[in-house]
């Protein structure tokens, strides 16, 4: 199950924040002008973050 995922369709680099419920968030990253210094930022931040996201999902999906 994809919890979130980085991409730079939409015209701007983002992060695609997935919930258990179907829905969907966009979180703006800053634009470097280079798609691939764009991609290394966001890799950059779901390395340092992907546990914080997946307790997030989690929490999402059994508070119900």
């Amino acid at each position: 199950m994809a919890v979130i995922r980085a991409d730079d369709f939409d015209g701007a680099p983002h992060l695609d924040i997935h919930s258990p419920n179907g829905t969907t968030t966009k979180r703006w990253l800053n634009d470097y002008g280079d798609n691939k210094i764009n991609m290394k930022a966001a890799r950059q931040f779901l390395l340092k973050n992907w546990e914080a996201e997946r307790r997030r999902y989690e929490n999402e999906l059994y508070s119900k």
